[in-house]
């Protein structure tokens, strides 16, 4: 044996006590550990020989661990005799360890020596060596060579690309072996060479090897080695991220294999779920590949979906009513929720007409089944998928209804709270025309409130919220109205429930209630401010997130209703809000921000009173620590010697732990929490600094400073607040410090402000990644781009400019993406939907701050208007712009033609051929926004000049959106188009031909702030005498009548109506009376008083 080097003594001793139980001797040997690392050369001998002789299995393994790290940063300082000899001995030792998992931790050594000789060329012994591994007739020498092989790769492909024919060679025959642990080895260390060959776009190979990999899994799992399957998923996940030629030759495979795993029910949950996310991978990553051909792989996927959401959904509804919050836990961990959520992604990613046909198919037969879970799969297909089939299922509510209504009076309480839930989703992605269903869908929610199983009634709970919250944001609260009464009786009821969850729920349905009717809700908040007190009342750590709750509700009260509804009140529940700032509860503080908020929004400058307390509050909630936590610990959860040897906290700069920016951000971690509070902090102070103008002048500073500072934070949503802050606080600033004449320079005060909002805004506009954060910015841009502000704005309008002129060409920071990068060269490269979403919503304010451009500086902004504008015509004929952008685009442009018309007169020409096509667009949002662009248009006489010789061709791109078959606000936007074309020039408009179509039509369904236009043009007409409505009076008289009775039809067109009657009446009277005999009686009563005002008043 050969001598030991000076200092092995003592490190045999240093690793027995590194392993030894004692923790405090263990503590001990760590920090002297830490003091030797500071010499690694001198460590190197001594773990050398420890690892060649030392008769302690343990120590070998911890000497090899420790020797790895060591090689990794000080093997470029050895002489190339010393790296010759360890290169032998490691060689050596990887075949004669008596231990595997010596071995193990050996072949770890060998792989970091040789990603650093091998691209060299400097261990020409290594391939060789793994090859007389792979002849060797010992089953552990060939399953170690495997080991080592799957750590190379990646450097032999890139030093040695014409060794990967070789080392695929090696794989083959590793998964061919007869020994099934060297299967298992070549399985699992398969991953690194899939990558390679898949850049190389080896596709003959990567087919190859797939099949056998998948072969070789199959007889592992049948002879019950399952735990394989996580190395194979693993391995799959590098396919799918290969490029398209490649993948394209595989896809028939992967999904085959996923869906086997994913149906068995003998395997590990973990195991299922990893195959239902390979195919929410490759579905959502490569939609394209899943609906192209005869034969699309869609149809095997759905039913693999569908079939899991009808598994295990069955629950014993029994227990305490604190356990809702671990029930909750353990579904999201169940294979139909995560099957469920999949179907749910590929819904919103897939074009609908590829998932649609199939889950109605399937939701209509399994509705039908004695089963219940298969019952309840029915309406949670039916559910995940309605967001991303909303326009398809618009078509189809009749039936959905029925399926509904089937759900919600099924005799199982699960099924019946997956009724409701369902309900909820159809509710948030079929709005607002599932709402016109809502007398037959409420009164089935109102006993779902009675129900005696509590977790419905916590669904039908949630029904109410959903619904309620579609109503307010569509204006469409007073629909709530005539159940009012009921639900609030029932809700009252429901919140007695001994279950926390059933209490939350309950809670967000009243707030949605007080949120969709406003003003009708006055009548309940007595009650209900009585029973939030209660809640506002609680402190025991368990029961705070009902407090917090209680604070969201009381603070949408009070903006629904007024101050002056709850002035007895008020007092008593402002300081229970300002008590719960006292509890350790990040949550609560979020939303008595948000009360706060509400409350100031309600008072306006009589807020000022609070500010003293509620600033200081705020400022702590930005300020307060985010518990931020650095964790870039290993993967196997903290556990064995590798752990320790992490914990050791040597100072070497080893470059296996070298991270990009993306990888650092993954290992922080944050409470969510301390998230939503501070920028729920951020958005208070901007909403005081808004609504109280000068009464918060003794705050600018303070809260400049403090948006200023998190502006660069490091979470996107506290980096939003603080942009659009800052445009609030300068909103202040103006009202703080006027000029005394709007055209005198401004105050130093409000140009100090303004350079900062303009500065904070430009610097995330050029540096930050976010598109929301950017979207904010051009956002803050458009608030402070008001007329009051102009002298002001002088020196940054060019700043502003450029700043837009980047956006729209597309050349942020934001809008260069990795994805685009990795997929240029592909023909297949699809938008994902969230990066759709993204794109849209950023071009979107993009183009808001083109409006406020105009708003601010009139006719003066035409020379950069031009240029603008020709960013945005290159933009709309961009392939990557698809309807639904171009849809924004023209929604936008059309505000600013309402305005600044003439703005836009020289380039109606190079807009109409994009409006044309946006009309026949797939989906509904876009129709309707190219359908109100042209009525926009037609309105401003500018425009409408230069529109008209195009009659002909926008008259026939309309036609189709009179269909029975078209949603109502698309036919209502269509109806204003076509009468604000013939208001801007009657002799162009064919109206004989067209009249017919368009009172087809009304009277209005959905858009009734069209009604102006609608109305307006017909009783102009009316006035007129015009001849083409003279077969149609009575068709005519009918709308009228509909439109009078209608509350959300403005005055200003229920008088042009009445003035058009009372003109019949006056010039034509008989007439009049003998077409209002063909009338209901209603309609009669509503025409003959209109027409008796309009003549009184002339």
């Amino acid at each position: 044996m050969a001598e030991a080097p000076a200092g092995t003594a003592e490190l045999s001793a240093l690793l027995a006590a590194l392993l030894s139980t004692d923790n405090r001797v263990r503590k001990q040997a760590e920090a002297q550990l830490k003091t030797a690392s500071r010499h690694p050369l001198a460590l190197l001998p001594p773990l050398a020989y420890v690892l060649q002789h030392n008769s302690d299995p343990s120590q070998r393994q911890l000497a090899a661990v420790l020797l790895r790290k060591r090689l990794a940063t000080a093997y470029k300082e050895l002489s190339p005799d010393v790296t010759a000899n360890i290169k032998e001995a490691l060689l050596k030792l990887l075949l004669n360890d008596p231990q595997w998992y010596v071995r193990r931790s050996i072949a770890d050594v060998v792989s970091v020596v040789a990603k650093q000789a091998v691209p060299k060329n400097d261990w020409p012994e290594l391939l060789p060596f793994l090859q007389q591994c792979f002849q060797s007739s010992s089953e552990e020498h060939r399953e170690i060579a495997l080991v080592v092989l799957g750590y190379l790769t990646e450097s032999i492909g890139e030093s040695m690309p014409h060794a990967l024919a070789t080392v695929r060679d090696f794989f083959l025959r590793g998964l061919q072996d007869q020994s099934r642990r060297v299967q298992i080895a070549a399985v699992k260390a398969m991953t690194g060479l899939m990558r390679c060959l898949a850049a190389a776009r080896d596709k003959a190979s990567v087919q190859h090897l797939l099949t056998a990999v998948l072969t070789t899994t199959r007889q592992c799992v049948a002879d019950g080695d399952e735990d394989i399957l996580p190395q194979v998923f693993e391995m799959i996940d590098e396919v799918i991220e290969s490029p398209s030629s490649v993948l394209s030759s595989c896809a028939q495979q992967l999904i085959t294999f996923a869906g086997e795993v994913a149906l068995n029910r003998q395997f590990e949950a973990g195991n299922r779920h990893m195959a239902i996310m390979t195919i929410r991978d490759l579905g959502c990553d490569r939609p394209k590949l899943l609906t192209k051909g005869p034969e699309p792989l869609l149809q095997q996927v759905l039913p693999v979906l569908c079939h899991l959401c009808a598994e295990g959904q069955e629950k014993d509804d029994q227990g305490d009513p604190g356990d809702a919050d671990e029930e909750d836990e353990d579904e999201e961990d169940e294979t139909w929720v995560v099957a469920a959520s999949t179907l749910d992604a590929l819904a919103v990613t897939v074009p609908a007409k590829h998932i649609f046909p199939f889950t109605a198919q399937f939701a209509a037969q399994a509705i039908q089944s004695a089963k219940p879970e298969e019952r309840m799969a029915a309406l949670t297909v039916i559910g995940r998928v309605a967001e991303g089939c909303a326009d398809l299922m618009k078509q189809a509510l009749d039936p959905l209804i029925v399926l509904l209504l089937k759900g919600l009076n099924d005799p199982n309480n699960e099924v019946r709270g997956a009724a409701a839930v369902c309900t909820a989703y159809c509710a948030d992605a079929l709005e607002p025309n599932i709402v016109n269903h809502h007398q037959a869908l409420l009164p089935k929610v109102f006993e779902l409130l009675d129900d005696p199983e509590d977790s419905v009634k916590e669904r039908a709970c949630y029904v109410v919220d959903r619904f309620c919250d579609q109503l307010s944001e569509n204006e469409q609260g007073d629909e709530i109205l005539p159940y009012l009464d009921q639900f609030m009786n029932r809700l009252g009821n429901v919140l007695q429930s001994p279950k926390r969850d059933v209490q939350l729920m309950t809670i967000h349905a009243i707030s949605s209630l007080a949120a969709a009717s406003q003003a009708a809700f006055v009548p309940y908040v007595k009650g209900v401010l009585t029973a939030l007190l209660g809640f506002l009342s609680l402190t025991e750590d368990k029961v705070l997130e009902l407090r917090a709750a209680a604070t969201e509700c009381a603070g949408i009260v009070v903006k629904a209703v007024g101050i002056e509804a709850i002035e007895d009140v008020i007092a008593p529940l402002v300081e229970l809000i300002f008590q719960g700032f006292t509890l350790d509860y990040s949550e609560l503080r979020e939303y008595s921000h948000g009360f706060f908020c509400h409350l100031a929004e309600v008072l306006g400058e009589r807020f000022a009173p609070y500010l003293e307390r509620v600033v200081p509050l705020a400022m702590n909630s930005a300020n307060t620590d985010d518990g931020a936590v650095f964790d870039f610990g290993d993967e196997d959860g903290g556990g064995g010697l590798q752990s320790l040897v992490t914990q050791l906290g040597d100072d070497d700069d080893d470059d296996e732990f070298d991270m990009d920016p993306e990888d650092l951000l993954k290992g922080i971690s944050v409470r969510t929490g301390v998230l939503d509070e501070k920028a729920a902090a951020l958005s208070a102070l901007g909403t005081y600094a808004l609504k109280c103008g000068a009464q918060y002048k003794p705050y600018i500073e303070s809260t400049v400073e403090v948006l200023d500072q998190l502006s660069t934070y490091f979470h996107e949503d506290v980096r939003i607040q603080a942009v659009l802050g800052m445009s609030h606080v300068f909103a202040a600033t103006v009202k703080t410090f006027p000029s005394a004449v709007p055209t005198d320079p401004p105050r130093a005060e409000v140009a100090l402000v303004l350079a900062k909002a303009v500065d904070m805004a430009k610097k995330i506009i050029e540096t930050d990644e976010d598109s929301e954060v950017v979207g904010s910015a051009c956002t803050c841009l458009k608030n402070v781009l008001c007329p009051g502000s102009r002298a002001a704005l002088q020196p940054h309008l060019q700043t502003i400019s450029d700043l837009t002129l980047l956006l729209l060409r597309g050349e942020a920071l934001c809008q260069s993406t990795d994805y685009e990068e990795e997929n240029e060269e592909e023909d297949d490269a699809e938008m994902g939907m969230e990066e759709k979403t993204l794109a849209e919503g950023l071009l979107d304010c993009t183009t808001e701050v083109c409006v406020g451009l105009a708003t601010a500086l009139g006719m003066e902004y035409q020379p950069q208007f031009d240029i603008h504008m020709g960013a945005i015509v290159e933009r709309l004929g961009q392939k990557g712009t698809d309807a639904s952008m171009r849809g924004v685009i023209l929604g936008n442009l059309a505000q600013l033609a309402s305005t600044e018309g003439q703005l836009l007169a020289g380039h109606v020409h190079s807009l109409l051929p994009h409006m044309l096509s946006t009309l026949g667009a797939e989906d509904m949002e876009s129709r309707r926004n190219s359908a109100y662009a042209v009525s926009a248009f037609c309105a401003s006489e500018a425009v409408v000049a230069q529109l008209t010789p195009r009659y002909g061709e926008l008259l026939h791109a309309l036609f189709p959106l009179f269909s029975a078959q078209e949603f109502a606000g698309v036919r209502d936007n269509a109806a204003s188009a076509v009468c604000q074309m013939i208001r801007g020039n009657k002799s162009a408009t064919p109206l004989e031909q067209i009249m017919p179509t368009l009172l087809g039509a009304l009277p209005l369904q959905e858009d009734k702030a069209e009604g102006g236009a609608v109305y307006g043009c017909l009783a102009e007409l009316l006035i007129q005498g015009e001849a083409a409505l003279a077969p149609h009076m009575q068709r005519v008289l009918e709308i009228f009548a509909a439109a009078l009775g209608d509350e959300r039809i403005a005055d200003k067109a229920k008088e042009q109506m009445a003035q058009a009657v009372g003109h019949l009446a006056r010039n034509f009277g008989s007439q009049l009376e003998a077409l209002l005999q063909g009338l209901p009686e209603t309609a009669r009563q509503r025409l003959s008083g209109a027409a008796q005002a309009a003549l009184g008043q002339a």
